[in-house]
């Protein structure tokens, strides 16, 4: 897409904004969502969960007018008004990537508590972590990550593999 814009949203309302901007006739609208792994009646399940809660990406081909994009649960665009509001530089990256994983990120392995780690995702390709917080009855890691110039939290679903090598 040539063009690619961060919204700042109401939170819990991330994909019905995504899903008002689709219909509205946005080419795309992506509310990144993560695998993280819930204990329900003795099973892991898979549950998806905002990545980035308060945040929707969207993708044009042409500029959007900055009104259009100003649905129910829009508070602001995010990014500068000299560049119409388009995402630049290493945001612009970031945004790509979420755009070429559909927005969905899969479960990563770890090996344990304040490892550095890179994660396996084409979205956080130029991205190292920290393992915070490993919860194994959930199988699922608290990583610390440095993302639009912030220290960000958040829980993902993992593979832990212990250090004999044995999953």
């Amino acid at each position: 897409m040539d063009y690619c814009y961060c919204l700042f949203c109401e939170t819990k309302k991330c994909q019905q904004v995504a899903n008002a901007l689709e219909k509205a006739g946005i080419h795309r609208a992506l509310s990144p969502k993560i695998i993280k792994r819930q204990r329900r009646q003795g099973k892991n399940i898979d549950i998806l969960f905002d990545l980035l809660p308060g945040y929707v990406f969207v993708y044009s081909s042409e500029p959007v007018d900055l009104s259009a994009m100003m649905v129910e649960g829009v508070i602001r665009a995010l990014g500068c008004p000299e560049c119409g509001f388009c995402l630049q530089g290493y945001d612009r990256l970031f945004a790509n990537k979420i755009f070429e994983t559909d927005g969905l990120i899969k479960a990563i392995r770890i090996i344990q508590i304040g490892d550095v780690i890179h994660i396996d995702d084409p979205l956080f390709a130029e991205c190292n972590g920290v393992v915070r917080h490993i919860d194994y009855r959930k199988k699922r890691a608290k990583i610390e990550l440095q993302l639009f110039n912030a220290n960000c939290f958040c829980w993902v679903a993992c593979d832990v593999i212990n250090t004999n090598g044995k999953k």
